[in-house]
C-alpha cells in the first residue's frame, strides 16, 4: 500500500488528472467465469494507462504455510513519479520462529517486461520471472537478502468475479479491475536467506489476485470490506467497497467459496449493513464490527452476517510516508486498515439444497475518507 500512496502523492503534485463525472458508475455486472489470457495481463500500456500518474497495478499472493512459516510476494507497476511505467518486486518471508525478512527491487520501465505465449503470461523483472496460466504460477525471484523458486498450483482455475471490473463514468476508461489468479491453490517454495546460506523448504495454501485501477484513491472508493478464509476444505474470498460521494456512495463487490475441486458459489453485489461500530478517536471513524449481507446476483437467496470479534490490528497507512508524501496525500484520503479475527456464516440456496458455510475468518475493514 505504501506504493499506491507513493504514487498517488507524486501524481497529485505533477498532475490534475482524474477528473470524473458523478454518479456514473457500473460494479461487478457481468457474469463470473473462468480468467484467461486477456484477464491476467497488465494494463500499463492500454491508452487510458500510459501517461495516467493515477494508474497501479498489483499481482498478489498471500500463503498460509504450514510449520509457523510466512511467504508473501508481489509484483506492483505503477505510473508513480516523473518517470511511466515502473515496477516493483516485493518479497515478505517469516521464518520458522524467525523475524520478517522484507525486500523490495525496483525497476524502470525498460528493465522489466511481459508477454503471452498462447494462454501463458510471463513477466520479467532483471532477471526475475513470474509466469503462469489459469491452471497454476512458477516465480523465481532474487532480491537483496532472499532467493525464492516456488509453484503456485491451483485447485481451481483462474476466476473473473462478477465480470471483473468496476467502471466509473459512462466512457468505462476509469475502473477498478481485478481477477482472482489463484482462489484456491497449493504452494511449495524453497527459500535461501543470502547472509547465511540458510534454506528452508515451504508448502501450505495459497490465494492470490491481479487488480488494477486508475483513478484517484478517493475517488476509488471511500471504504473497503473483505473477508478471507484459508481453510482445510475451502477457501471464502469477499471484497466490496463504497464508492466515494461523487459516485453515489454505492456498494459493489464479489465473494466466491471454492473446494480443492471446484467454484461453490460466486456471487455479487450483495446489499450491505454495517452496525455495532466503535469510534476511532483520532481517525473519527466509526469502525463496523458487524456486517450483515443480502441478496445479490449469482446466488439464490444469500444472506450473510460477519462478527469482529477482537481487533488484532490498526494501521495508518500515511505512517508509511514521507513528511511530504503525508502531508500531500492527507489532503485527499487518511486511509487506516482495520483487522479482526471475526465470526461468519454464509447462507444461500444451490441446487435446490440450502447450503451454509460458518467459522472463523479474517475480518479486514478499511477507510480513507469519512
Amino acid at each position: 500500500m505504501r506504493l499506491v500512496l507513493t504514487a498517488l502523492s507524486l501524481a497529485l503534485l505533477l498532475t490534475a488528472h482524474g477528473t470524473v463525472n458523478a454518479y456514473e458508475v457500473d460494479g461487478f455486472s457481468g457474469k463470473s467465469a473462468k480468467a484467461g489470457i486477456k484477464d491476467f495481463l497488465p494494463r500499463c500500456d492500454a491508452d487510458e494507462n500510459k501517461d495516467n500518474k493515477f494508474y497501479s497495478e498489483q499481482y498478489s499472493f498471500n500463503s498460509e504455510l504450514e510449520d509457523g512459516y510466512d511467504l508473501w510476494f508481489q509484483i506492483f507497476i505503477s505510473n508513480m513519479g516523473v518517470a511511466n511505467g515502473r515496477a516493483a518486486l516485493q518479497l515478505h518471508f517469516t521464518p520458522k520462529g524467525g523475524s520478517k525478512i522484507k525486500d523490495r527491487a525496483l525497476f524502470d520501465q525498460g528493465n522489466w517486461s511481459y508477454a503471452a505465449d498462447g494462454g501463458k503470461l510471463t513477466m520479467k523483472l532483471g532477471d526475475n520471472v513470474f509466469s503462469g496460466d489459469a491452471s497454476g504460477w512458477t516465480g523465481r525471484f532474487e532480491t537483496e537478502n532472499l532467493t525464492v523458486d516456488l509453484t503456485v498450483k491451483n485447485l481451481v482455475p483462474s476466476w473473473s468475479p462478477g465480470g471483473g471490473a468496476v467502471y466509473y463514468g459512462a466512457a468505462r476508461k476509469n475502473y477498478y479491475d481485478v481477477t482472482l489468479l489463484t482462489p484456491r491453490g497449493t504452494i511449495e517454495a524453497d527459500v535461501t536467506l543470502k547472509a547465511t546460506g540458510e534454506k528452508h523448504h515451504v508448502k501450505g495454501q495459497v490465494t492470490g489476485d491481479r487488480s488494477a485501477s486508475n483513478l484517484s484513491p478517493n475517488l476509488l472508493a471511500r471504504r473497503w470490506v473483505k473477508l478471507r478464509l484459508v481453510g482445510k476444505s475451502y477457501t471464502i474470498l469477499m471484497t466490496n467497497l463504497q464508492t466515494s460521494e461523487e459516485y453515489g456512495d454505492k456498494w459493489v463487490g464479489w465473494f466466491l467459496i471454492a473446494s480443492d475441486k471446484a467454484v461453490l458459489a460466486a456471487g455479487a453485489n450483495p446489499a450491505l449493513e454495517l452496525a455495532d461500530t466503535e469510534r476511532d478517536a483520532e481517525a473519527g471513524y466509526e469502525v463496523p464490527r458487524i456486517v450483515l449481507l443480502s441478496g445479490g446476483t449469482g446466488v439464490d437467496g444469500f444472506t450473510g452476517a460477519i462478527k469482529g470479534l477482537k481487533r488484532t490490528k490498526r494501521h495508518d497507512q500515511l505512517a508509511d510516508l514521507s513528511t511530504l508524501e503525508k502531508a500531500v496525500v492527507s489532503k485527499l484520503v487518511k486511509p487506516i486498515s482495520y483487522g479482526y479475527k471475526a465470526d461468519f456464516e454464509f447462507q444461500f440456496q444451490s441446487g435446490g439444497k440450502a447450503r451454509s458455510y460458518k467459522g472463523k475468518a479474517t475480518y479486514t475493514y478499511e477507510q480513507l475518507t469519512k
